[in-house]
C-alpha cells in the first residue's frame, strides 16, 4: 500500500489551522468582550466624576456667591441656582457612580454587557435631549424677565444660571456619548461573529 504523504500533509496543516483558530476564537471572544465592557465603564466613570466635580464646585462657588451678593438679587438668585444644580448634579454623579462599580463587579453574558452598551448610549443620549430642553426653558425665562418688570432679577438670576448648567451637561453628555459611539461598530461586529451552539459559545472572527 502506497502511504500518501499529501494526504498526511493536508490533515496536518488542516488540524493545526483548527487548532489556532479555536484557541484564536477563545481569546479574542474574551478580551474582546472584556475590553469593550472596559471601555464603557470607564467612560462612564470619567463622565460621572466630571459632573461631581463641576456639581461641587457649583455648589461652593453658589454658596459663596450668595452670601456675598450683597443687595444685588440678580445675582443672588444666580447664586442660589447655582448650589442647587450643583446639589442635583453632585448626587446624581454619586448614585451613577456607585451603580457603575456595581456594574464592574458583574459577572455578566456578551448579550448582557451589549444591553448596558446600548443603554449607556441611549442614556446619555436622553440626557442630551433634556439638556437641549433645560437650555431653551433657561431662554424662556430670560425673555419674561424683560417683560415682567418687578420679577427681572428672579428671572435672569436663574436663567442665566440654568444656561449655564445646561450648556455644560450638554457638552458633556455629547462628549460621553461620542466617546461610547466610537466603539459602536466594534460591538455590532463582535455580537454578530457570536455562535450559540450545543457546544456552547463561540466565535467567527475575521481579520
Amino acid at each position: 500500500m502506497c502511504f500518501n504523504y499529501k494526504y498526511v500533509f493536508f490533515v496536518f496543516t488542516l488540524s493545526l489551522f483548527i487548532q489556532k483558530a479555536i484557541g484564536q476564537e477563545v481569546i479574542s471572544f474574551k478580551d474582546t468582550i472584556n475590553t469593550y465592557n472596559a471601555y464603557r465603564i470607564k467612560t462612564d466613570k470619567i463622565g460621572m466624576k466630571t459632573l461631581g466635580l463641576w456639581g461641587i464646585a457649583s455648589i461652593a462657588t453658589g454658596s459663596i456667591g450668595y452670601f456675598t451678593s450683597n443687595n444685588n438679587n440678580a445675582l443672588r438668585y444666580f447664586n442660589a441656582t447655582n448650589a442647587a444644580c450643583g446639589i442635583i448634579n453632585t448626587t446624581i454623579a454619586a448614585i451613577s457612580l456607585n451603580n457603575i462599580n456595581t456594574e464592574a463587579t458583574m459577572k455578566l453574558n456578551p448579550n448582557q454587557y451589549y444591553k448596558l452598551y446600548l443603554a449607556d448610549k441611549q442614556q446619555f443620549l436622553l440626557n442630551a435631549g433634556i439638556d437641549v430642553v433645560l437650555i431653551g426653558g433657561s431662554l424662556f425665562l430670560l425673555q419674561q424677565g424683560k417683560n415682567d418688570i418687578k420679577n427681572t432679577d428672579l428671572y435672569n438670576g436663574i436663567g442665566k444660571s440654568i444656561v449655564i448648567q445646561g450648556v455644560f451637561r450638554l457638552m458633556l453628555d455629547d462628549i460621553i456619548y461620542t466617546m461610547h459611539l466610537r466603539n459602536n461598530s466594534k460591538w455590532v461586529q463582535i455580537m454578530h461573529e457570536i455562535n450559540i451552539s450545543n457546544y456552547g459559545i463561540g466565535l467567527n472572527h475575521r481579520i
